[in-house]
């Protein structure tokens, strides 16, 4: 049986041109980052993680870096049957989506 393909049409809707926030609490609760629409302002030192999906296939993530500055990391998703696939610019790291019925998705590493 065929894996079930995710809807081009739908992924659009559900996230481009939005900004998914992770919030700060939530960073190291789990292996998977879960990233909203919304979240707490971050206090302190190193503020939330971002992550932006653009039209054209590329995404952009930002986030405190090793000395808590903001850093940014690039990269191209695309549709791969039933997930949604990250590629970071300038290494072989890449990523998985899933999405959630709840207003979420979750990010997971493929190391």
């Amino acid at each position: 049986m065929a894996e079930p393909r995710l809807d081009e049409h739908q992924i659009g809707k559900t996230l481009i041109d939005k900004t998914w926030i992770r919030d700060r609490a939530q960073r190291s609760a789990d292996q998977a980052g879960i990233y909203t629409l919304s979240a707490p302002a971050a206090l302190g030192r190193g503020g939330q993680e971002t992550l932006a999906f653009r039209p054209d296939g590329s995404f952009s993530m930002t986030g405190p870096g090793p000395d808590d500055r903001t850093g940014a990391r690039t990269g191209t998703w695309k549709i791969d049957g039933d997930r949604v696939v990250l590629g970071f610019d300038g290494n072989d790291a890449r990523a998985t989506v899933q999405l959630s019925g709840d207003g979420a998705i979750a990010v997971r590493s493929n190391e």
